[in-house]
């Protein structure tokens, strides 16, 4: 009985601890629902409780008693008919050291890299990017390399959509 118990937990346990790098699915949010440092962000930034803001957290494992949790909230908004603004907010339980991100618009693509400096649990940013044909509808999502004190990890949301174009 006590061999079969064993087998159990440690099953269970490499199966929980495989899946701690999934994530939980990306949440369409308001302004109002999230952190005041978030809702700060994203107020500074122009943003409003009628735009909508995309939240989803990974978590990401050092050794088998520190887990640590990497969420982005974004948003994106029209700056002109050819430029967009895609503003985002990481937040984390570890420092972060640096920061990779893309934002993903239609089969386009704009990064940022920053190395982050004071090692914050919270970093904010934002990518303009820029489409001048025809005028189309466009779906965008972030992915972001976070670097913590733990090592790497990704985090990937929505982040709304948008039409540019002439």
């Amino acid at each position: 009985m006590k061999k079969y118990l064993v087998s159990f937990i440690c099953g269970f346990s490499f199966f929980l601890l495989g899946n701690l790098g999934s994530g939980v699915p990306a949440q369409a949010d308001t302004i109002s629902s999230l952190s005041d440092e978030a809702k700060q962000h994203f107020i500074n930034e122009h943003f409003s409780d009628a735009d909508e803001v995309s939240t989803e957290t990974t978590y990401q494992q050092g050794n088998l008693r520190a887990i640590n949790m990497v969420t982005i909230a974004a948003a994106t908004k029209r700056v002109s008919s050819t430029m967009g603004y895609t503003s985002y907010y990481i937040t984390s339980g570890k420092p972060i050291l640096t920061t990779a991100t893309v934002v993903y618009y239609g089969g386009y693509s704009k990064s940022s890299s920053v190395n982050v400096y004071g090692r914050p649990g919270s970093y904010s940013g934002g990518i303009y990017f820029s489409y001048s044909g025809k005028s189309q509808y466009f779906g965008c999502r972030v992915t972001s390399q976070v670097t913590t004190t733990m090592g790497p990890t990704s985090v990937s949301s929505r982040a709304g959509g948008l039409t540019l174009g002439k």
